[in-house]
């Protein structure tokens, strides 16, 4: 019979005047180990480390992965300081670390990652919470790599879930959440587990997968985003079970409630577009929720655009969630009866182009291997994966801004003379605008369609404007040219949209 065995390290004390105290990984890691080896819900053999030495972890982390089966699902947390030393290389702090000899006292990446190579198991979990746990190996101090480079070994069967990824540190929840609560990352780990909200597809089983997708949506709409959890497999076999949900009291699945409860308005308009899926499904109870949500989403919401979303919604089905689609709530959802057409033409208050994004995996960052001139914020080249989103085909033009300036008296670009448009620029991509201003603009043409409308995330835009498979520009890797696209002084001002922008064609056309 296969064995689950959870290995839970937390490390808060430490004796180097160098490494601060932190109030948060003891707790974490007992909140982690109770739900873990709670019989209703991991049912882990879980041992729980805590303040512990070096020489004591090193012993325990080889014990966990020693002689187990193919079948046997090995999990393997820590909490405390991750550290890099002059050569780039992580070490987990333990208790009797010194910093002035990390390479000695403290865990290295690289023991875990024999750990993980010797072992039989086909089953092993990896989560990190911690500063710099997405930040491994080989880079010089100040840079950062990615999780492959440390755990990809000779190996097979593990998942990396680590609290950033390789260009931020994790940050500690005290400073949102209040003294002695957990962190961000496990916070939302053990809530999801702990209610089932992490069921996202309701069938009573949390999948490692399910997860992590929790997890990632919920730090991402919290309002404490400051990190980016991260995820990266390596062959594994199967989907990954890690517990068993306890029923939900709530009609509608949890993610949404919390969506609906966010004080963030992008993730109250990304759940009306996952309650519009559920008025079209079959399950009539789930339909007959989703539908009084909305109903009470059009007449009692503050934002203008998620009302006007929510009565899109209730008017005509499912509402265009444009310009993006945040990277929140991308449960499953079931498929239209109609193929969704891969352009979509929204003709007022304004004239749109939209094209649809599928869903799926995409290369983000660039690999300075190929890209020489990649800066270290570009870096490491990572995988990324996004729920279904649209993206305006063009960039707003002077034009299109004019007519939400002129509707809603919002201020006009502060180079427009006398409320006019640069004479002859029309049709060029509207400039100097704020984020506020952007915000506002979407908000008004979420007003008048009764869609919603928000600005797209970094990664959507990336994915959008370069494709999936990495490459450096949206025509491929060669240089860019005046014939390709407008850059540095070849014209010395904006062009009208559509024009040199992509080098005649999206990624993949």
């Amino acid at each position: 019979m296969a064995e689950r065995l959870a290995l839970i390290i937390a490390n808060s004390d430490f004796e180097d005047e160098k490494l601060c105290r932190l109030k948060t990984p003891i707790r974490d890691a007992e909140a982690l180990a109770e739900v873990l080896g709670d019989p209703e819900i991991g049912d882990f053999d879980v041992t729980l480390l805590m303040d512990e030495e070096e020489r004591e972890i090193r012993r325990r982390i080889a014990r966990l992965y020693y002689r187990r089966k193919r079948s046997d699902l090995l999990l393997l947390y820590y909490s405390g300081h991750g550290i890099r030393d002059a050569h780039g290389d992580l070490y987990l702090a333990t208790r009797d670390t010194e910093m002035d000899i990390a390479g000695a006292t403290a865990l290295s990446a690289s023991f875990v990652r024999e750990q993980l190579d010797k072992s039989n198991s086909q089953r092993k979990v990896v989560m990190l919470d911690c500063c710099h746990s997405g930040a491994f190996a080989k880079a010089g101090l100040g840079d950062s790599v990615g999780t492959e480079d440390a755990f990809a070994g000779s190996g097979y069967g593990r998942v990396i879930l680590t609290a950033s990824d390789a260009l931020e540190l994790s940050w500690e929840g005290d400073e949102w959440l209040g003294e002695g609560q957990p962190s961000v990352f496990t916070n939302f780990l053990v809530e999801g587990l702990r209610t089932g909200k992490a069921d996202l597809d309701g069938d009573g089983r949390i999948e490692l997968d399910e997860l992590y997708k929790y997890v990632y949506e919920r730090v991402m709409t919290s309002g404490y985003a400051k990190q980016t959890p991260h995820k990266w497999a390596q062959q594994v076999e199967g989907e990954i079970f890690i517990a068993h949900a306890p029923e939900l009291d709530e009609g509608l699945p949890g993610w949404i409630i919390d969506a609906l409860s966010s004080a963030a308005f992008t993730a109250r308009l990304a759940a009306v577009g996952e309650l519009a899926q559920l008025i079209q499904g079959d399950n009539r109870t789930l339909a007959a929720a989703a539908r009084a949500e909305l109903k009470r989403l059009s007449e009692e919401e503050d934002n203008l655009a998620v009302r006007g979303a929510a009565a899109g919604a209730l008017g005509a089905g499912s509402p265009l969630v444009s310009g993006s689609k945040p990277e929140s709530l991308s449960a499953i959802k079931k498929p239209r009866s109609e193929p969704k057409p891969d352009v979509l033409t929204i003709t007022s208050p304004i004239h749109l182009e939209l094209v649809r994004v599928p869903a799926g995996e995409f290369l983000m960052g660039s690999d300075p291997a190929k890209d020489k001139s990649a800066k270290d914020s570009e870096q490491p080249q990572h995988t990324v994966e996004l729920p279904e989103f649209t993206i305006g085909k063009y960039p707003i033009t002077n034009a299109q801004y004019a007519a939400f300036v002129q509707a809603t008296g919002h201020r006009m670009p502060r180079h427009w003379e006398a409320s006019e448009i640069p004479s002859g620029k029309e049709d060029h991509p509207v400039v100097n605008v704020s984020w506020h201003d952007a915000m506002d603009f979407c908000q008004w043409l979420s007003q008048e369609t009764g869609k919603g409308f928000v600005l797209p995330s970094e990664a959507e835009w990336e994915k959008a404007a370069r494709g999936t498979d990495g490459r450096i520009y949206p025509w491929g890797d060669g240089p860019p040219t005046a014939e390709l696209c407008n850059f540095d002084d070849n014209v010395c001002d904006t062009m009208p949209g559509g024009k040199n922008t992509t080098g005649g064609g999206n990624p993949g056309s």
